[in-house]
C-alpha cells in the first residue's frame, strides 16, 4: 500500500494525525546544513521568482526558530 493511500485510507476512517514541525523530520544533526539549503534556494531564486524566494525565507525562519507557525 503506498503512503498516498494508506493517508486516504486513515483519512477515511477518521484518522487524523497532525502536521509535524521541521524539527520531527530534521535530526538536530541536519540543522546546519538545511538552513544553508534554505539559505542557497533562497537566493537561487531571489532574481526571477521572489514569490519562490519569499517561501524560503519563511521557511528559514521556521528553521531558525525566529519564524510563526501556523
Amino acid at each position: 500500500m503506498s503512503s498516498r493511500t494508506a493517508t486516504q485510507t486513515h483519512r477515511r476512517s477518521g484518522i487524523d494525525f497532525p502536521i509535524q514541525p521541521p524539527e520531527s523530520a530534521i535530526d538536530p544533526s541536519e540543522d546546519a546544513a538545511s538552513i544553508a539549503a534554505t539559505i542557497t534556494l533562497r537566493d537561487v531564486f531571489a532574481v526571477d521568482a521572489p514569490q519562490v524566494a519569499t517561501f524560503f525565507s519563511a521557511l528559514l525562519d521556521v528553521l531558525t526558530g525566529i519564524g510563526q507557525r501556523q
